[in-house]
């Protein structure tokens, strides 16, 4: 993440209902997503579904990050 995006990004991770709203999001599509990987047919689909899964986890360290680069 580059600077400027960090800093147009901090009033987005800084309002609480905002920051709650997305984390209930991703945590809801990151148990639809464990749902999908139980009727995963082959390989090739359990690693896109876990893929999909990680970059919405990194939704749960969104701020810190915003907040680390934003700084510097």
């Amino acid at each position: 993440m580059n600077k400027e995006l960090a800093k147009s990004l901090v009033h987005f991770v800084n309002d609480p209902y905002t920051n709650e709203a997305y984390l209930a999001y991703a945590s809801d599509r990151i148990e639809f997503l464990k749902s999908q990987l139980v009727s995963a047919r082959d390989y090739e689909e359990v690693k896109e579904l876990q893929g999909r899964i990680n970059e919405l986890r990194r939704f749960e360290t969104l701020r810190d990050e915003v907040l680390q680069f934003k700084d510097k």
